[in-house]
């Protein structure tokens, strides 16, 4: 399930308030973005795929 443009912007933003950097949150999918998910999921023992779903937005939130 893809994530909408606000439910993006909401993780790019609680990602950087997280110390993992996913540039200026815009609610666009880039290659900061990417970078930000996958050191996320990497601090939680996850594959590090990149890919932002909802349960990974839930689980930073």
């Amino acid at each position: 399930q893809l994530l909408t443009r606000s439910q993006l912007l909401a993780l790019q933003t609680v990602l950087n308030a997280r110390g993992f950097d996913s540039g200026t949150p815009d609610g666009m999918m880039g290659p900061a973005t990417l970078r930000g998910v996958r050191r996320y999921q990497q601090s939680l023992g996850l594959p590090a795929d990149g890919y932002p779903t909802l349960d990974l937005l839930q689980r930073l939130q």
